[in-house]
């Protein structure tokens, strides 16, 4: 896969966990089990994203 279409669909996990965060923050609170599981992978995603696009920069 091309860096760039990783990154695209690096947007689209990105956005479609952060809408579940908010929904499991919503529903089960900020500090339970889930919403906290969902942020971890909502940074790992995130820092995923930014380690490429660091890797097109050089």
């Amino acid at each position: 896969m091309s860096t760039l279409r990783h990154l695209s669909q690096l947007e689209k996990d990105i956005e479609k966990l952060r809408e579940k965060m908010i929904k499991q923050a919503t529903e089960k609170g900020r500090l339970s089990d889930e919403s906290i599981e969902a942020s971890q992978e909502l940074d790992q995603l995130i820092n995923e994203y930014i380690e490429l696009q660091r890797k097109l920069k050089d």
